[in-house]
């Protein structure tokens, strides 16, 4: 106890002799028991504390996990990002947090995202309607409890003066605990259906990671077609 620790395990169920538990009470160090051997409570415990004591960031904003890719939606309060959120359960993804997301950074690279752990989880506040149990409203199928940040989704106002993106070859990242996330940004307007484009977006992420970028082979065939263009049609040609 000269050194400063947390706290002292026994395994195997080792009774604590009565001299350690004095010594233990007059330092403060807690002493805890299990009946488990000590090569799997470390097996065990190494999981827990590596996600404890991982770098984290709160920010606000809804994560939902949209055909199996967690999407972080974010953007100014009042964009309709909890609206957007709840058409999308509706239509089958899942929610994970809203407005307080919770992000840890776990093996270095992966981000992992959920709600607050003192707030209860998976309800939602909808604008002139008010606090909603999403379980109890759509059923446990509806909801995770944590899920890995793949891909962030800011939600903008349409700005008709700002140049957006239309063909998908140049991609944007978001700096998240210092990983570089594929960022959308997706200009809100009164005729867009946003959650819509949200899944779109998810499935075109899967499709890359499968090795396939529709806007880079759409580029490439068109490259093809000028390097190599077909003679006119005519007579000679028909």
């Amino acid at each position: 106890f000269e050194y400063d620790i947390a706290c002292c395990v026994y395994t195997h169920g080792v009774s604590v002799p009565p001299r350690l538990r004095e010594l233990a009470e007059t330092n403060r160090v807690a002493i805890l028991s299990t009946p488990l051997d000590s090569a799997d409570f470390i097996r065990k415990i190494h999981p827990l504390l590596d996600e404890w004591f991982a770098p984290s960031q709160s920010l606000h904003g809804v994560l939902m996990e949209v055909f199996g890719v967690g999407a972080l939606i974010i953007g100014k309060t009042s964009i309709g990002k909890s609206e957007c959120a709840l058409e999308l359960i509706e239509r089958g993804p899942r929610l994970v947090a809203d407005d307080l997301v919770e992000i840890r950074r776990l093996a270095g690279r992966i981000l992992v995202g959920r709600g607050p752990e003192r707030i209860p989880p998976h309800h939602m506040e909808i604008r002139g309607l008010g606090i909603i149990n999403v379980s109890m409203l759509f059923g446990v199928g509806a909801i995770r409890d944590k899920k890995q940040v793949q891909m962030v989704i800011q939600l903008e106002p349409w700005d008709p003066g700002k140049e957006y993106e239309r063909t998908g070859l140049e991609e944007q990242e978001y700096d998240l605990l210092g990983i570089r996330m594929p960022l959308i940004v997706i200009p809100i307007s009164p005729v867009r259906n946003v959650p819509v484009v949200i899944e779109t977006a998810a499935m075109n992420y899967r499709l890359k990671k499968l090795g396939f970028h529709a806007a880079r082979e759409f580029d490439g065939r068109l490259k093809e077609i000028m390097r190599n263009p077909e003679p006119p049609y005519g007579p000679e040609n028909p």
